[in-house]
């Protein structure tokens, strides 16, 4: 019924429809995010804040709640706000090594350097054949112009699976960063066609390494 109302564009209908399932059910995780997808949705800043705080009592104990009230204070550019919940969602689940990434991604775009890499080595800690962790972490050195600390990473991604995209996707720009031309067109290349569905691959961004690759070869 809410689909209906949204497709339909009659937006008091769907609000007052979500409203409705909280009415019969305080508790209903569902309709509350559903409605504060809703008011994010309709720039209604401040009620989805309100929602999504009500979520985070409802339901303390899971992390993501805490993340999706994060993400709304990353959007409203409150960082320390962001960055408390983000926080709580690893108090809440310590060994979660999905919500150690999400706050070193955080951390990433406010940033944080320093705190990128020392939340990123935690969720490897956490899970030591985390191979997303591992990737990150390798991005940031290699961002960093820290290309033999970024190896070490990306050697111990292929030796967890010889077969990671992520870690033939790496290691071609490990080769382009130490000038091996040949190397890393191979790889690179390898990696767009075996990757076409990637965001790598849809924004460009494998493509354009391959392209600078190709350029500075000539």
């Amino acid at each position: 019924m809410w689909n209906s109302y949204l497709m339909k564009k009659d937006l008091v209908r769907a609000e007052q429809t979500f409203k409705e399932a909280i009415r019969v059910d305080e508790r209903s995780i569902k309709a509350r995010y559903a409605l504060a997808g809703f008011y994010r949705g309709t720039g209604k800043t401040e009620l989805t804040e309100s929602e999504l705080i009500e979520v985070t009592k409802i339901d303390h104990k899971n992390p993501n709640s805490y993340i999706a009230l994060g993400d709304v204070y990353v959007s409203l550019k409150r960082m320390e706000d962001a960055e408390k919940q983000f926080i709580k969602s690893i108090e809440v689940e310590p060994k979660g090594v999905p919500a150690q990434i999400h706050l070193g991604d955080f951390y990433l775009i406010w940033g944080k350097k320093e705190k990128v890499i020392e939340t990123y080595q935690k969720a490897i800690e956490a899970d030591e054949k985390n191979i997303s962790a591992r990737a990150k972490l390798a991005e940031v050195y290699l961002n960093d112009n820290k290309p033999d600390k970024a190896s070490e990473i990306v050697e111990k991604i292929l030796e967890i699976n010889p077969k990671s995209h992520d870690g033939t996707f790496l290691k071609g720009r490990l080769h382009l960063a130490k000038r091996e031309y040949d190397e890393a067109i191979n790889l690179l290349q390898a990696y767009l066609k075996d990757n076409p569905k990637s965001f790598l691959v849809r924004d460009g961004g494998s493509q354009k390494y391959l392209s600078w690759t190709q350029r500075l070869k000539e």
